[in-house]
């Protein structure tokens, strides 16, 4: 696509190749009393009644065994012994949801050890995803035997001996590709060690959460059960893990700790996002919850969300809320301008559409959501994407890339000419010297030029159903599926052949687009940021419609058809 076309529709409203869902066979044993989820269950590799079971009502104490992750019973019995000594602890953790999440549940679960007061929590900025000596230089404050380190993105192993020489002890807990392998003289509590892990599915947010749960029987001080904070393990959807295994069981177990005694901090966030937390479904939290508590971090003031998750009761929940709202109000601001003056940037670049990676660079720009920005570009662009920010002659910022391009790897093979580095398949940060940015450019645009587009973005549809499904109890019913997320998407349905009786753009601006479809009586379906394309609609009789349904509340209960993409059929 190029950036002078007459209209640029949203990514994600761009029309998708359909994959039809695979025939359940009719010889399969039932795996849920319903057939509709039956089908689903099936289309998501489930093939037995016990399994079906299993995944439907995933416990967190039935599924996981954490005496199987490397370290963890000497990380346990390492926090446990400085409670008991009367040892300060130092607890770090990186200033995302995740981190944020993690910093939380285990700084709570001190406090009800009365290690409250012996307990120093700090969210630290991590630059181009790596962890700087700085953070050392705060945790020697605590001048403490036992240093809890949650979720370093990247911890080098000069770090570890400037933290031992000072004779602390260090507990990393991570879930994070290691670059410079496993570091010597800490406990590290992670499924990426180069001796092997399980529950490769944990953010740091999960592993935090089994640390405090081994902690229940490690004396009459830890009084209070880690259910407790099970609802804090949501950091696991705002870090979008896959919602399996593991991580679905802790996330459901939160999730439903979430509608039955949320936190303070939570219940102000939940009101802050108008969401009703007895209904609260994986979407919201990835799309209302988390993106709060991150802007805390990318506008420059981390502990504030920290804070509001720590909060003791709800007024001065609702004082850090409004806070935090104001914060993330910004925090849009600055994304959109961004995104504006980066796109800019690249109308200037020679060439810009032939290049196979595409990078953007300036002075002044917020560094706290280069991530958001180049996560846009490389969606809108499909192709990777580096959005970075020059301050002194180092640049630092954040890399993003369709699927197709392992980022973490590239920028391990390129690590000769970068300060720090960090992250995951798709997205990472870095730092480098701009002496150093052609040669960096030039051997990622060699790297990327490997990838393979996709011709058109993959939508998986999930069931076929006709007008008559169309209810809240059809909507209700799919939620037994929950959480939803990566390796556990939201269902998708086809409505085929279906009447367009008519379409509208709707919204403030006019982003949106309004369907009413039917045979019979008229259904509405909203397309949100799809009314670019509702020049496709003009003389249409007809359509297929994919699209997900949700329960809404705006007035009541009623029914929400959402739509993911159409087709107009002859």
């Amino acid at each position: 696509m190029r950036l002078n076309s007459p209209i640029r529709l949203d990514p994600r409203v761009r029309p998708h190749s359909w994959i039809d869902p695979e025939p359940v066979p009719g010889d399969l044993a039932p795996l849920h009393d319903h057939k509709l989820v039956h089908a689903l269950l099936y289309r998501r590799g489930i093939g037995r009644r016990e399994e079906a079971v299993t995944f439907l009502e995933a416990q967190p104490r039935a599924v996981i065994d954490p005496g199987a992750l490397p370290d963890f019973d000497a990380a346990v019995d390492r926090i446990a012994t400085a409670v008991r000594a009367d040892e300060k602890i130092g607890i770090f953790g990186d200033y995302d949801v995740d981190g944020t999440t993690s910093v939380a549940i285990l700084g709570l679960a001190l406090r009800a050890a009365g290690a409250g007061d012996r307990t120093l929590t700090r969210l630290q900025r991590a630059e181009g995803y790596g962890a700087e000596r700085r953070r050392n230089r705060r945790v020697c404050r605590c001048r403490g035997a036992a240093v809890g380190c949650a979720r370093l993105r990247e911890l080098r192993p000069g770090q570890i001996a400037y933290a031992r020489a000072l004779g602390m002890d260090v507990i990393v807990v991570d879930h994070h590709q290691m670059h410079h392998g496993q570091p010597d003289g800490a406990l590290v509590v992670s499924a990426y060690r180069e001796d092997g892990g399980v529950y490769k599915e944990l953010s740091a947010a999960g592993l935090t959460w089994l640390l405090v749960a081994g902690l229940e029987g490690a004396g009459p001080t830890w009084r209070r059960k880690a259910r407790a904070y099970l609802d804090l393990v949501v950091g696991l959807i705002g870090d979008v893990s896959p919602m399996t295994g593991a991580s679905r069981a802790l996330v459901r177990a939160g999730m439903a700790r979430l509608s039955q005694s949320p936190r303070p901090g939570i219940v102000a966030l939940a009101h802050a996002a108008k969401l009703d937390l007895q209904r609260l479904g994986a979407t919201d939290i990835a799309f209302r919850l988390a993106p709060r508590i991150n802007a805390a971090g990318r506008m420059g003031n981390p502990s504030l969300a920290l804070d509001l998750l720590l909060a003791p009761n709800p007024v001065v929940a609702f004082e850090l809320v409004t806070e935090l709202e104001a914060m993330n109000t910004r925090r849009k601001v600055a994304t959109d301008e961004t995104t504006t003056a980066a796109e800019r940037l690249l109308r200037r670049q020679h060439n810009w559409e032939e290049q196979p990676v595409l990078v953007v660079q300036s002075e002044g720009w917020q560094t706290g959501v280069v991530g958001i920005v180049a996560a846009r570009l490389a969606e809108t662009y499909d192709r990777p994407v580096i959005v970075l920010v020059e301050e002194d002659g180092v640049l630092r910022g954040s890399m993003r890339s369709p699927e197709g391009f392992d980022v973490a790897h590239a920028l391990t093979t390129a690590s000769p000419l970068l300060r720090s580095h960090g992250g995951h398949r798709l997205a990472g940060g870095l730092s480098l010297d701009r002496s150093n940015i052609e040669a960096f450019v030039e051997q990622m645009s060699t790297m990327a030029g490997e990838r393979i587009p996709a011709a058109a973005p993959r939508l998986q549809i999930d069931a076929e159903l006709q007008e008559k499904h169309l209810s809240l109890e059809i909507a209700r019913l799919v939620r037994v599926l929950e959480p939803f997320g990566p390796e556990n998407e939201e269902p998708v349905f086809i409505l085929r052949n279906t009447r367009l009786q008519k379409y509208d753009a709707i919204g403030k601006t006019k982003d949106h687009l309004s369907l009413s479809v039917g045979n019979g009586r008229p259904v509405k379906a909203i397309f949100f940021g799809g009314a670019a394309r509702s020049r496709e609609l003009v003389g249409a009789r007809s359509i297929d419609l994919a699209f997900t349904l949700q329960e809404g509340d705006w007035n009541g209960p009623k029914l929400d058809v959402l739509v993911k993409d159409f087709r107009v059929t002859p």
